[in-house]
């Protein structure tokens, strides 16, 4: 977005596709079609939105109901990604996850 390498990096845990658009192209985007600005603004929002949702969560849900409302939403990705991942997204150690998903099944 700056102009500037990303701090970032992604690896990807099943196959997925990935596409990828240079700065110059999304810029120029931009100016050609009016209803991409809409249509970012739209979804910055509502990633802006999840993520202090999943903060809030953090902070003040116990782990039991992190990993219940990660189920309820997104039951591919307990189906999908290692149980280590699943564990750090939702702050807790694998162990932990472990007696969870006992105790909830």
């Amino acid at each position: 977005m700056k102009g500037t390498p990303s701090t970032c990096n992604l690896k990807c845990i099943t196959d997925c596709e990935m596409l990828y658009i240079s700065r110059g192209d999304y810029i120029r985007i931009f100016t050609e079609i009016s209803s991409w600005e809409k249509f970012c603004r739209v979804n910055y929002e509502k990633i802006i939105a999840s993520n202090f949702q999943r903060s809030n969560d953090l902070i003040s849900l116990p782990a039991e109901k992190r990993y219940q409302k990660l189920v309820e939403s997104h039951p591919e990705i307990v189906q999908n990604v290692p149980i280590q991942y699943i564990a750090s997204y939702i702050g807790i150690k694998p162990e932990s996850l472990s007696r969870i998903r006992k105790k909830i099944s």
